[in-house]
């Protein structure tokens, strides 16, 4: 595991930057506060905050994800919105003066505090691909091998290998029928060694679970 307190790749610079335990970030990327397992990239202008960021995790542009756990091998889009903060809608206001210091924001002075409970962590399982546009409101989870369509809004729970479309994203279909499915999930191939993953035949599940011992 690895914390990054805080780590920022400049717009202007021209090439990636790699930090320790092969994470990598584009220009205009920024990370606060998070631990990465290692083998991640973080693309152009995306922001991780507060999150944890399993093995082979890929976020590309223009993307923000905060108070998240992605476990291994999720493909996060672009331009997508995981976990941020909900405001309150049942108080005189919608705006965050009555909860967070907007002084060095806005320069409007702290008002009286409120406490203001933030939502559970977002949970991305692993083998999660979410598409271009996505949102993804804090406090859900997107089960394991889910695909998630672009410009979806997901506000409930997904289920294992399901295909999930629109506003709010509704369930389409299961990627694999339920026998499949439930290998899949008993083998944990996600947790494996990747010397061991990255010699299978990805183009056909059953093969790949058969080598597994599944």
């Amino acid at each position: 595991m690895y914390f990054i307190s805080h780590a920022e790749c400049k717009p202007e610079r021209p090439d990636r930057l790699k930090l320790d335990n092969d994470i990598y970030m584009s220009r205009g990327s920024k990370i606060i506060a998070s631990t990465f397992k290692g083998n991640a990239s973080c693309d152009q202008f995306s922001t991780i905050a507060r999150s944890f960021i399993g093995k082979g995790v890929n976020i590309a542009c223009f993307s923000y994800i905060q108070r998240t756990e992605i476990n291994n091998f999720c493909t996060i889009g672009s331009r997508v919105s995981i976990g941020a903060m909900n405001h309150p809608i049942n108080w005189l206001s919608i705006n965050e003066f009555q909860y967070r210091n907007l002084s060095e924001v806005n320069g409007l002075p702290l008002a009286e505090i409120h406490n203001y409970q933030v939502e559970t962590n977002t949970l991305i399982e692993p083998d999660v691909w979410v598409g271009d546009n996505v949102v993804v409101l804090p406090g859900r989870r997107v089960a394991t091998g889910c695909i998630v369509g672009a410009g979806s809004v997901v506000a409930h729970d997904t289920e294992p290998y399901s295909v999930v479309v629109g506003n709010p994203a509704s369930h389409i279909k299961y990627r694999f029928p339920s026998d499949i499915i439930q290998r899949l999930l008993r083998s944990k191939w996600w947790e494996r060694d990747y010397e061991i993953v990255s010699k299978l035949n990805f183009s056909d599940p059953n093969s790949a679970l058969i080598s597994l011992g599944f």
